[in-house]
């Protein structure tokens, strides 16, 4: 099984509860299915591959999301539930056998358009990327990883994972198809509850961080711009001056 690294941890504790390797790959499908002749190469069988946007691969003759595959597979549930007498909508509180924990998850896009938008974001990420800071509130930061370095085999890209102590994890990336910033917000607790309380938690800390640094990102792009209009209207007198003397 293949999933991206911003996905949630529900998916592979399943699929290793079931015996199953999960393999990790950058966000898109072109990532995620470039694992497929890797793992046939070893003698591998791909069995799914899917992504934090819900997408889902889940045959290697279709080498990306396919939703004609997704409904084979659906209707092949939906005649197994029949065959077994269940509801499909039933399967979904099913538990699995090993685990005994609730996931939750949140996603925010912070939306930062045009040149000022795309300097604000990168100033974020450095910020993050640069934070001394072991905690974020009341979670302590266990393990921070760059991809904008080398991690194991996989392509560098400009993501930042933190791992919490507690078992919570985030992250945070540019998108690649719009003018936004994503972060990612995960947490596995003993009950539902518990795990969605510690989710929004967590995300109103590391959010209000963000905001921090944007506003402050927002001030130093002022700055700059100033002295830009500055410099510029002093380049608008320059070729005033040499049209008239020389002209």
């Amino acid at each position: 099984m293949v999933q991206s690294i911003v996905t949630g941890g529900m998916g592979s504790a399943i699929g290793q509860a079931y015996g199953l390797h999960v393999y990790y790959a950058l966000t898109g499908f072109k990532n995620i299915c470039s694992r497929i002749p890797q793992m046939e190469a070893r003698g591998e069988t791909f069995f799914f591959g899917y992504e934090e946007s819900i997408g889902c691969a889940p045959a290697a003759e279709v080498r990306d999301k396919d939703g004609v595959c997704s409904a084979m597979l659906m209707a092949e549930m939906a005649a197994w539930c029949k065959k077994k007498r269940q509801a499909s909508a039933g399967l979904s509180g099913r538990t699995v056998p090993g685990i005994r924990l609730f996931f939750s998850e949140s996603q925010y896009s912070m939306i930062l358009k045009g040149i000022p938008g795309k300097e604000r974001i990168s100033r974020i990420m450095q910020a993050f990327r640069e934070q001394k800071q072991v905690a974020f509130g009341d979670f302590a930061v266990e393990k921070k990883t760059d991809y904008a370095e080398q991690v194991e085999d996989l392509p560098r890209s400009d993501v930042l994972r933190f791992d919490l102590i507690d078992g919570s994890w985030f992250a945070l990336r540019p998108s690649g198809t719009e003018p936004k910033l994503k972060f990612y917000f995960y947490t596995k607790k003993d009950s539902r509850q518990e795990s969605e309380r510690t989710v929004h938690s967590l995300q109103e800390q590391v959010l209000k961080l963000a905001e921090k640094h944007c506003i402050a990102a927002v001030s130093v792009y002022f700055f700059h711009r100033k002295k830009l209009v500055h410099k510029n209207r002093y380049l608008v007198k320059m070729i005033w001056y040499r049209r008239e003397r020389f002209v």
